[in-house]
């Protein structure tokens, strides 16, 4: 764990975002729309990232001997690994949920591997809107906020839609049975791949960005 990322976890991340990652509980509830619970952290986020600019913690970071790039690098890294762990966390829920409570979710998608992958999407496309915009001067904090959660609003939606449309991608993504397995490993894995690659692109145009401000 670099310097910046151990720095942001005890001074800039707010005890909030654990708090939420807890909601994946919400997934034993059998009529709710599931994806709801990773939209939360988006929300969670933005206070984490409230707090950077209330508390100046870009200029008091300017005076570490560091890099400005290590520095926007370091918020990116904290919402990632806030992010992973939301994800991974719903790995003991989804195995468990329907030995508990066998009954399905009439809302949208089911608990299940698909989800996962859907939600590392979300969180990726999120991170690649929200952070080029803020860290271009990291005090304009309600349009990056704005833009990013509702394009991940959005995504919720077209996801949860899409589990009630029926046909090959709905069998799928309510799919609680093995025989659906390879589909739902294969949206896990294009999932993965959008996380990283909307993260590698995000770090690129966040560090030109917050390397050309003047603070």
């Amino acid at each position: 764990m670099n310097t910046m990322l151990r720095k942001n976890l005890r001074l800039v991340n707010f005890p909030i975002t654990w708090l939420f990652i807890g909601l994946v509980a919400l997934l034993y509830v059998p009529e709710y729309p599931y994806f709801m619970t990773f939209l939360y952290q988006v929300l969670a986020l933005y206070f984490v990232f409230q707090g950077v600019r209330e508390n100046h913690d870009v200029d008091f970071s300017l005076m570490l001997p560091i890099r400005k790039r290590e520095i926007a690098i370091g918020y990116i890294q904290l919402a990632c690994l806030v992010e992973i762990v939301q994800v991974i966390s719903c790995v003991p829920v989804i195995f468990t949920r329907y030995r508990i409570n066998p009954a399905l979710n009439p809302v949208g998608i089911e608990a299940n591997i698909a989800l996962m992958g859907l939600a590392f999407a979300m969180f990726g496309i999120y991170n690649l809107i929200f952070f080029p915009m803020f860290l271009k001067n990291a005090s304009s904090l309600a349009m990056p906020s704005i833009v990013a959660s509702t394009v991940a609003a959005l995504l919720a939606v077209v996801i949860e839609v899409a589990a009630h449309l029926g046909g090959p991608i709905g069998a799928v993504l309510n799919a609680i049975e093995i025989q659906h397995l390879g589909g739902q490993l294969a949206i896990l894995g294009g999932g993965i791949a959008v996380f990283v690659l909307a993260n590698i692109a995000s770090v690129r145009l966040s560090v030109a960005r917050f390397e050309r401000a003047d603070f």
